[in-house]
């Protein structure tokens, strides 16, 4: 038992319906993990259950007193939340995610982690465990007007694989129609929404996935009435 720690080695992931014929996982400690360890992950990427692939421990990262570990073990949509096991057997982290614009940048939560939300466990319904993880990111709740031939463009980054929701109202005054063109435009310049010319108010609710786009209110087609928009506009989504 050399070198290992007999408190994280007893930690085990708890099933809340035990069943007698599954044996717990037991952890790893975060101080034990070094860079180059091997690693097995296991996941249903795209719903594929029990796909297992293997790589090594490349980084560990630690930033807010969560520790992370980044592997080259593949992490695919849908095996989030799937053990990442040394070559003992032994869990040290979820997976979390995988970065598609990069080559083996995967990641997971620590172990460490799992000890503590077990020591922490409570009862929660969905509702509560959806509000607990929803992200609202505010864009634009301030008025601000739009000079005759020109448009105003606020960016967004949705930084998750699950994709956001571009959600809220806006109302617009100024000129003879209180109207501007709305659209939502990706990083290469094409349209993903063409909400085209609304008149004195609007609602959006637009799915957007992982990506970089710009939100655009235009007044290019006014010759000389600026408008004014007044939003209430959010960016929203789960961890």
């Amino acid at each position: 038992l050399q070198g290992y720690n007999i408190e994280h080695d007893l930690a085990v992931l708890q099933l809340q319906d035990s069943n007698p014929l599954l044996t717990p996982l037991g952890t790893e400690s975060f101080e034990l993990v070094r860079v180059g360890d091997k690693v097995v992950a296991i996941g249903a990427p795209l719903g594929l259950e029990s796909t297992v692939s293997e790589g090594i421990i490349s980084a560990m990262r630690s930033r807010g007193g969560i520790h992370v570990l980044q592997t080259t073990a593949s992490i695919s949509p849908g095996s989030s939340g799937g053990p990442l096991l040394n070559e003992y057997g032994k869990v040290v982290g979820l997976t979390t995610s995988g970065m598609r614009d990069g080559q083996n940048l995967n990641f997971a939560v620590s172990a460490r982690h799992i000890v503590e939300l077990i020591d922490k466990k409570s009862a929660m319904d969905i509702f509560e465990m959806l509000e607990q993880t929803r992200v609202t990111i505010p864009l634009a709740s301030s008025s601000f007007s739009i000079p005759a031939g020109y448009s105003s463009t606020f960016s967004l980054d949705v930084p998750t694989q699950h994709g956001a929701v571009l959600e809220g109202l806006f109302q617009v005054r100024g000129g003879s129609g209180n109207d501007v063109d709305v659209a939502v435009v990706t990083a290469d310049n094409r349209n993903l929404f063409n909400g085209g010319r609304v008149s004195i108010s609007g609602r959006l609710k637009v799915p957007l996935p992982m990506g970089s786009y710009r939100l655009q209110f235009g007044n290019v087609f006014s010759t000389f009435a600026s408008k004014t928009v007044s939003p209430d506009l959010a960016l929203k989504y789960f961890k």
